[in-house]
C-alpha cells in the first residue's frame, strides 16, 4: 500500500506523521521503519519490499524527500507496481513530483494528498506620506490612525513637516493660475487642485495659519507638539 504526500515539506510532514500515528494505534506492533536521501540505498527497495515484523507482518515504511536522489526516484517509481503488492505500508513525502513520475504514483498509490503550504503575507513598510493623502481627501477618521501609526515610527517634528508640506501645496494650488505658475509638477498640481474641492473657500487658509502656530507654540516640544497636532487633525 502507497501514500504519497506532495508540497510544502513542513506541512506534508505533518500529514504524514498523523497518519503513522493513526497506522501505529491500530496496529501497535507494527514497526515504524524512517529513511531519508541521506540513508537509503535504492538497492536494498526488494528488502524493505519483502521484509516482515517479528510479531507483526507489516511495517510502515516512512521515506522523505529520497528522491533528491535521481536513482532514487528512478528505481522507486520502476518498482511502484511491486511496492504496491507488498504486505508493508509506504509513505512517501516529497515536495514535488514531474508530470511522469506522478502519473504513476496515481496508478499504484492508495492515497496522493497535496499540501499547499501558507502563502507568507509581507507586511508593507509604514509610508509616513500616506497621511498627505487622507489630508486631502479630508478623512478624519483615517488621517488620525494614520498618525497615531506614525507616531511609533517618527518624532512630531517629522509628521509636521509632511503636513505642513501638504497645506503649503494646497495653498499654492489655490492662488495659481495654472500648473507652469504654480512651479509644481503637472501631477502634484492636479492631484491637490482635486483635494481642493473638499474644502470651502477660506479653510485652506485657516487650517495652514492654525499649523504654522503649533509650530511656534511648541518651540520643539516634541510632547507639546504631539497633542496640538492631534487636536488639529481632529478639528478637521
Amino acid at each position: 500500500m502507497i501514500y504519497l504526500f506532495l508540497g510544502q515539506y513542513k506541512k506534508a510532514s505533518q500529514k504524514a506523521i498523523g497518519l503513522v500515528d493513526a497506522l501505529v494505534k491500530k496496529q501497535p506492533d507494527a514497526s515504524v521503519l524512517k529513511f531519508n536521501v541521506e540513508n537509503f540505498d535504492s538497492k536494498n527497495i526488494g528488502d524493505l519490499i519483502a521484509i516482515q515484523g517479528l510479531f507483526f507482518s507489516k511495517n510502515v515504511i516512512v521515506l522523505s524527500k529520497i528522491f533528491d536522489d535521481a536513482e532514487n526516484k528512478e528505481v522507486i517509481v520502476k518498482s511502484l507496481a511491486d511496492i504496491q503488492a507488498s504486505q508493508n505500508i509506504f509513505i512517501f513525502i516529497e515536495e514535488s513530483l514531474d508530470k511522469k513520475s506522478l502519473e504513476k504514483f496515481e496508478k499504484f498509490s492508495e492515497k496522493i494528498q497535496e499540501v499547499k503550504g501558507e502563502e507568507k503575507k509581507t507586511k508593507m513598510p509604514f509610508n509616513m506620506f500616506s497621511l498627505t493623502d487622507a489630508l486631502g481627501r479630508r478623512d478624519k477618521k483615517n488621517l488620525w490612525l494614520l498618525y497615531r501609526e506614525a507616531l511609533k515610527k517618527g518624532a512630531a517634528e517629522e509628521i509636521y513637516g509632511i503636513l505642513w508640506w501638504q497645506m503649503k501645496t494646497l495653498l499654492i494650488v489655490k492662488r495659481a493660475k495654472n500648473a507652469a505658475d504654480s512651479g509644481l509638477k503637472p501631477f502634484v498640481f492636479s492631484k491637490a487642485s482635486d483635494f481642493l474641492r473638499n474644502f470651502k473657500e477660506d479653510e485652506i487658509e485657516k487650517k495652514a495659519f492654525d499649523l504654522v502656530k503649533i509650530y511656534h507654540n511648541s518651540r520643539r516640544q516634541s510632547a507639546e507638539m504631539e497633542i496640538s497636532l492631534e487636536k488639529w487633525i481632529l478639528g478637521f
